[in-house]
């Protein structure tokens, strides 16, 4: 898990501008298997789950934990408009001057996207 953590930081620090904290990065990765559990595991092999899930305090949990990390997302964009000028070619500036993600929610999924493509490779 230090190596995960150590590309994880390299990740957010060269793509995003963000320096994660260590209490951050212990919150992203409980919260991350809590949803990869629920959505990956769980629910693709029962779709039950999606219909009477809210009945699941597991599935509530996932729900809140996406919830969590898209707070996360939310946080470094906050910290990125903060900041002086950003350098160029960084994927926080693509993403937060693309047209393809007019609204703060939809540019949150992407850099929540990019961080666990980037946590699991």
């Amino acid at each position: 898990t230090e190596m995960i953590s150590i590309v994880l930081s390299a990740i957010v620090e060269t793509a995003f501008e963000y320096v994660m904290l260590p209490e951050e990065q212990k919150d992203f990765d409980e919260q991350l298997e809590i949803a990869l559990v629920e959505f990956v595991l769980k629910s693709s092999t029962n779709p039950f789950r999606g219909l009477y899930g809210y009945f699941l305090p597991e599935r509530r949990q996932a729900f809140a934990a996406v919830q969590n990390l898209m707070k996360l997302s939310l946080k470094v964009m906050d910290e990125y408009r903060k900041k002086e000028p950003s350098n160029e070619g960084t994927i926080m500036k693509l993403i937060m001057e693309s047209a393809a993600h007019p609204t703060d929610e939809e540019k949150a999924a992407e850099i929540l996207a990019f961080l666990i493509a980037g946590h699991d490779t």
